[in-house]
């Protein structure tokens, strides 16, 4: 487990720079897009997952923020 958060920042990071293909968009829609989608594929996720979902978009919009 990596506890000092490197592994997930990096993760986030990644894909901020290639896994989007809608990147000129607002930060608010791209934000609003990635938590729509991944709630939607969620189909058992509880609060707490759902809750990371949106701490998990936040953190890529940031990083995404970092390469303008």
């Amino acid at each position: 487990k990596d506890t000092s958060g490197h592994r997930y920042k990096q993760w986030t990071e990644i894909i901020a720079y290639s896994g989007l293909a809608d990147f000129d968009r607002k930060e608010s829609e791209i934000e609003s897009d990635i938590i729509s989608k991944m709630h939607n594929n969620c189909y058992f996720c509880g609060g707490d997952t759902k809750s990371r979902i949106v701490t998990f978009a936040k953190d890529i919009t940031k990083a995404i923020k970092l390469q303008d």
